[in-house]
């Protein structure tokens, strides 16, 4: 599958006219077959390689839209236009996803090498917007961290037992496997894959939150800070965050 994405990338540059083609009398996908067949037409190779590019990005599509409605939904607000271009994708899909069941393989394959431009613009967009997240959460966890280090010296107290070594070493650990997760994101940023990089980013959110809960001694205080992430606690296991739970 990674083989045929790197020949789509391809065409999209070989080919820079990917857009569909559905200028004409009838709505896209609903055309007659002698349009239809008008609009479909190319050369073998063309058609065969559309044909499979079209078979592997009408389900990879899919996934994507399914990860996009998520953090759309979820962080759409930050992102200003995020829920006017999942729209145009998820229309766009479904136009491509007609002419992909008439065998209009050409057509489809190149709407869906469209989409996919889209597709990858938006979760860039996001990944910027995680990697900000993850890095102000950890920024938070070293100022906690730093804060109880310092109150340590201050207090100067005796006993290991009543201080928080423990609990300062632990959240050290989490943060390194943290930041080592912001690394691996920004090298998927680097290399285009920026669906990938959520991944990562969520990783490092999901570390960083843990941390700052565990910081915490105060019951009522770590309710709070959880409560005031709840959105991110959401996004992390890949769900949306319910318009109940914003209450």
């Amino acid at each position: 599958m990674s083989r045929l994405i790197i020949l789509a990338i391809l065409f999209i540059f070989q080919f820079p006219a990917v857009a569909q083609d559905t200028a004409g009398s009838s709505e896209p996908g609903k055309e007659s077959r002698e349009e239809l067949a008008k609009k479909n037409q190319a050369s073998y190779l063309e058609k065969s390689q559309y044909r499979n590019i079209s078979f592997v990005f009408k389900d990879k599509l899919l996934d994507d839209m399914r990860l996009l409605n998520t953090i759309v939904g979820n962080f759409g607000a930050d992102v200003p236009g995020s829920q006017d271009s999942l729209n145009k994708i998820k229309q766009d899909y479904q136009n491509a996803v007609r002419y992909h069941y008439r065998r209009a393989y050409v057509i489809s394959g190149k709407s869906f090498l469209e989409i996919y431009k889209n597709s990858e613009e938006l979760f860039k967009q996001f990944a910027l917007l995680y990697e900000k997240q993850a890095e102000d959460l950890l920024i938070s966890c070293a100022d906690e961290l730093t804060s109880l280090e310092t109150a340590a010296i201050e207090e100067q107290k005796p006993d290991p037992r009543k201080s928080r070594f423990r609990d300062v070493e632990d959240a050290k650990f989490k943060m390194k496997i943290a930041f080592f997760q912001m690394a691996q994101g920004d090298e998927m940023i680097r290399d285009k894959r920026y669906s990938d990089s959520l991944i990562h980013f969520r990783i490092a959110k999901d570390y960083s939150l843990k941390i700052l809960s565990d910081l915490e001694l105060d019951e009522a205080k770590r309710k709070e800070k959880m409560e005031s992430h709840k959105k991110h606690l959401a996004d992390n296991r890949n769900q949306l965050f319910a318009s109940s739970d914003k209450n």
